[in-house]
């Protein structure tokens, strides 16, 4: 959504600054009931991501959806900037701490 848009350039930046290791391919599909199309063009690029995160803004079922593709997940609660940055870097490192 708008939110998201305007913080996923900074967000990014800082990550690349503070957490070199770690990428972020944002895939930001809106709110449109029409999410099916995005859903199975995202499916197709799971297998070549290492962890998926998803955010609170999304459509119940489309989160739904990803979440089965995907064999490593986590969930973002994050609504603000500094709260998804915090996620991502936790979900990341959980996710290399199972690993």
């Amino acid at each position: 959504n708008e939110t998201q848009q305007s913080f996923k350039e900074e967000i990014t930046a800082k990550l690349a600054q503070a957490h070199p290791y770690i990428t972020v391919e944002w895939e930001l599909i809106g709110w449109s009931s029409n999410w099916g199309d995005e859903a199975a063009r995202i499916e197709r690029k799971i297998p070549a991501y290492d962890l998926v995160i998803l955010s609170p803004y999304v459509r119940t079922l489309f989160g739904r959806q990803i979440r089965k593709a995907a064999n490593n997940w986590r969930a973002s609660t994050g609504k603000g900037q500094g709260k998804i940055y915090a996620d991502i870097v936790e979900a990341v490192e959980s996710f290399q701490a199972q690993s």
